[in-house]
């Protein structure tokens, strides 16, 4: 009854939604009932008193605005129709009166021919994407209006020269895929208060308007240069504003009209297809402080280095022949750039940073292909410093004095580097990130005396050895460490007796590491990962963590101890424990915890039983008990009914016993993966057919250029025809051994027909009997003798199950058939396999006749895909339905 906001989505009806009215101030509704059906607006609807209304992919009747036109029109101040269809054969969309309404966005093929600025004469925001007869001229004569963006749906033409536009309050206009027949209308000079000016995918007969009277406008964007002249020499107005100008392209070529803009302050330019030419009197712009290129681009312009004014200047160029090689030879001394980002992979030289960029705050350089390394010593105002992706032949030379600004430090290549002793200066270094360099010996002990770190990833440095300096016991700002792959790094971690205060992301991979202190439970630890490493014990602290969310335990070579009890862990979310030595049950506290939705056990030696508490939370989603060869348990009788497991394995941990009925209360479980439906099949078998004529022809016609250019006997061609053989052969030769690997781990014939393989043998003896016969090369019949082979391999393994199987029956009077109706008998076979165990042996206990045989599902509560037979002297033969999935 307090209900103040409703989202309805993805559902096949709406109940009687007007007891709300008290209280309901936003609703939203998207993608209800089958497509083309018509929302049926209730009568009652209109005592809503709505603040927010919004309607998503779906179809209105003519008259849908009726229940907004009392009662809620007082208040409606938000309207959001998207994707909204008309049922109406007119295919109009009508809108009612409101004025409270301040931000409207509408996005419909339907046509609309109202004048929305009269309909909502208080709007502030909208956002239209509809087909228009003409520009709603009415919304630019609004007082309120703050931004219009409009993408016009089939029309050539919205706008008129005769048109009023004269708000004095329209701070934003953006306007898509709008085409200009005629001249851009002059008219858009009266919007004197206008800032940005956003044209995308727009289409010019003739140069811009005059913007010579916008003196608010700072920032002109171009999105998409499809549409755009080669070339804008003359943009009326441009010689004073923007002060900022964008443009996103796709097509054009020559910018060279950017000198004309005396103005500018900042210029981006992207282009992800054709190169891009800049004008070489790029200082005629002398207020210039932002340029960032986004293209291709061979020559920067020379005068670049005049730009008295640059802050910032970025070169993203990713083609492999189209990039400069250096920058401009002006670039030598730029006192005032602050920002220097480059990516290229031609630009090989840079000149000396500190004298040619003194003030230079921010360098990024990824994946440059330089000579020298760049030399930082004499930046003194640098803070982040990012080297990626650099020549591994390069060596640093070392610092010569200090960088006491320094707060982020990256450096991510396979090249030498030493530690900096002139580092350790940087007490305002806030990041430390090393990855794949090659450094030696043991981590200073003044890397612990940056006391403001608040960050530290050490990754892929396999040459560094020794311990963890005690100093890092310091480092009291520490939120998060990550030491990956550092096989070198060895003895105890350090810590201080209150552990790190501030530390949320504890990270230690694939180290020597071998013991972590207690005190780490002082930490407020959300993420942890501890994987391969070479503990001595098991870190216990890891068991008193209240604030962690997710521990990934995995490959540490503890030596066997009893699971561990989590129970204090009550925020734990994600728990991935494998490849250990626990020991013991699993703790029924597992299931317990409020907030975990994933368990992933695998690879341990824990036994029986499982606690029924997993079966019984109500957040608990993926459940992995996979490869638990001790485990010799049986699923629990006891599954609640509100058991919320969506992914249940429990392969290859010898699981016994029958399979609990109550598992039909996993409802969510047994809902999942439904066989595909026959129009899917018949898709995605269609696709397999075209797709492979498609792969049949071009593999005949790449053949067929050989036999034409050089002629059935030439020996280009005989070569490329015994290349061919050889790759056939070495094919031909592996193709069965997947299978025969898998027939034997499953001890089972599965979809395989013994009478198939006979068949294919017998025809594989053929084709070396005529080949050998007809004096044949080799390399025609040795595939097939080969993969002959492998069938009798095969046939071999099936006859010896098949023999195995009925030895079985008579000794035990059980046996289970396996009859499957689907399509995709293989996976199924798998599944069933995952679920039970490692042989069919385990669907039964063979050692007591007076045990049932089999599931015990009712064919009322499951899919019946499998028909499991269980017969013996003292249990009746029954039938039974199970679905795995």
């Amino acid at each position: 009854l307090n209900l103040e906001t409703l989202k309805v989505a993805n559902r096949t009806a709406v109940g009687d939604i007007s007891l709300l009215n008290a209280t309901l101030r936003q609703l939203s509704l998207s993608s209800l009932y089958p497509s083309g059906a018509v929302l049926p607006i209730q009568p009652s609807w209109r005592a809503l008193a709505l603040e927010s209304l919004s309607l998503s992919y779906i179809t209105l009747p003519l008259n849908w605005s009726n229940f907004i036109e009392s009662g809620a029109t007082n208040n409606l101040t938000t309207l959001d129709l998207n994707k909204i269809t008309i049922s109406d054969p007119s295919n109009q969309l009508l809108l009612v009166f409101s004025a409270t309404m301040r931000d409207l966005s509408i996005s419909t093929t339907a046509s609309v021919s109202q004048e929305l600025g009269m309909l909502f004469p208080n709007l502030r925001t909208a956002f239209l994407r509809a087909t228009f007869a003409s520009l709603p001229s009415s919304l630019l004569q609004l007082s309120s209006i703050d931004t219009v963006d409009i993408e016009v749906v089939n029309f050539d033409s919205i706008f008129s020269s005769t048109q009023n536009w004269s708000s004095t309050s329209l701070k934003t206009l953006k306007l898509r895929s709008v085409k200009f027949s005629s001249n851009f209308p002059d008219a858009l000079n009266q919007l004197t208060s206008l800032q940005k000016l956003f044209l995308g995918t727009v289409k010019f007969s003739s140069l811009p308007f005059d913007l010579s009277q916008l003196v608010s406008l700072n920032n002109v964007e171009l999105n998409d240069g499809a549409y755009l002249p080669a070339s804008l020499p003359a943009w009326r107005g441009l010689a004073t504003v923007p002060s900022n100008f964008t443009i996103t392209t796709t097509l054009v070529q020559n910018l060279t009209f950017i000198q004309n803009l005396s103005n500018l302050v900042g210029f981006t330019a992207f282009a992800s297809l054709s190169p891009i030419i800049l004008p070489d009197n790029i200082d005629s712009l002398p207020n210039l402080r932002a340029f960032t290129i986004s293209a291709t681009v061979s020559l920067l312009p020379s005068t670049l280095g005049n730009l008295t004014r640059l802050e910032s200047f970025s070169l993203y160029c990713t083609s492999t022949a189209g990039c400069p090689t250096s920058l401009p030879a002006g670039m030598v001394s730029m006192p005032s750039l602050t920002s220097l980002s480059l990516f290229s992979p031609s630009l090989s030289r840079l000149p000396n940073l500190s004298s040619a960029f003194p003030n230079l705050e921010s360098l990024q350089l990824w994946g440059l292909p330089l000579t020298a390394a760049p030399d930082l010593s004499g930046l003194y105002k640098v803070k982040f410093v990012s080297f990626t992706q650099l020549p591994s032949s390069l060596s640093f030379p070392p610092l010569t004095t200090p960088l006491p600004n320094l707060s982020d430090f990256t450096l991510s290549f396979t090249g030498p580097w030493s530690w900096w002793p002139l580092l350790q200066n940087s007490t305002k270094l806030n990041s430390l990130f090393l990855e794949g360099l090659s450094i030696s010996g043991n981590i200073p002990s003044w890397v612990g005396n940056l006391t403001a770190l608040e960050t530290i990833s050490l990754r892929r440095l396999t040459a560094v050895t020794g311990s963890l300096p005690s100093s890092f016991e310091n480092l009291r700002s520490l939120r998060s460490l990550v030491l990956y792959n550092v096989p070198g790094l060895s003895g105890q971690l350090p810590v201080g007796t209150s552990g790190y205060p501030n530390l949320t992301t504890f990270a230690v991979e694939s180290t020597a590491i071998s013991s972590i202190p207690s005190s780490f439970d002082k930490s407020p630890i959300s993420q942890l990962t501890l994987v391969n490493n070479q503990f001595s014990a098991f870190p216990d602290f890891v068991t008193r963590l209240p604030n962690v969310s997710s521990i990934t335990y995995r490959g540490n070579r503890t030596p066997p101890v009893p699971f561990p009890d989590l129970s204090n862990n009550r925020q734990l979310i994600l728990l991935a424990v494998s490849n250990e030595s626990f020991t013991g049950p699993i703790p029924a506290s597992l299931g317990l915890l409020p907030q975990i939705g994933t368990i992933l056990l695998s690879f341990l030696q824990v036994t029986g039983p499982v606690p029924p508490s997993l079966f019984a939370s109500t957040s608990l989603q993926t459940l992995r008990l996979s490869s638990l060869p001790n485990l010799n348990s049986s699923l629990p009788d006891a599954i609640a009914m509100n058991c919320s497991i969506r992914f249940l394995d429990a392969s290859f941990s010898n699981l016994r016993g029958t399979i609990p009925r109550n598992i039909a209360n996993c409802r969510q479980l047994l809902a999942k993966n439904p066989k595909p439906d026959s129009k899917d099949r018949f898709i995605a078998r269609l696709s397999y057919v075209i797709y492979s004529l498609w792969f049949i022809i071009g593999a005949g016609l790449f053949c067929g250029y050989f036999v034409w250019a050089y002629g059935y006997d030439g020996d280009i061609t005989q070569l490329f025809f015994k290349v061919l053989n050889y790759i056939a052969l070495a094919t031909v030769v592996l193709q069965w051994v997947p299978q025969i690997w898998t027939t034997w781990q499953l001890k089972s014939s599965g979809s395989l027909s013994i009478f198939t393989l006979i068949l294919n043998m017998i025809g594989c003896a053929a084709v070396i009997f005529v080949s050998i016969s007809s004096g044949n090369s080799a390399l025609l019949w040795v595939p097939y003798a080969a993969s002959g082979a492998q069938q009798v391999v095969l046939v071999a393994m099936l006859v010896l199950f098949w023999i195995r199987d009925r030895a079985t029956k008579k000794n035990t009077g059980a046996y289970v058939a396996v009859n499957v109706n689907t399509a995709a008998q293989d996976e199924d076979d798998m599944a069933t396999k995952s679920l039970m165990g490692s042989s069919s042996d385990q669907l039964y206990d063979s050692d007591s006749s007076d045990r049932a045989r089999g599931a015990s599902f009712s064919g009322d509560e499951l899919t019946p895909a499998y028909k499991f037979y269980a017969t013996n002297s003292s249990v009746p033969a029954t039938t039974t339905y199970a679905r795995y999935n």
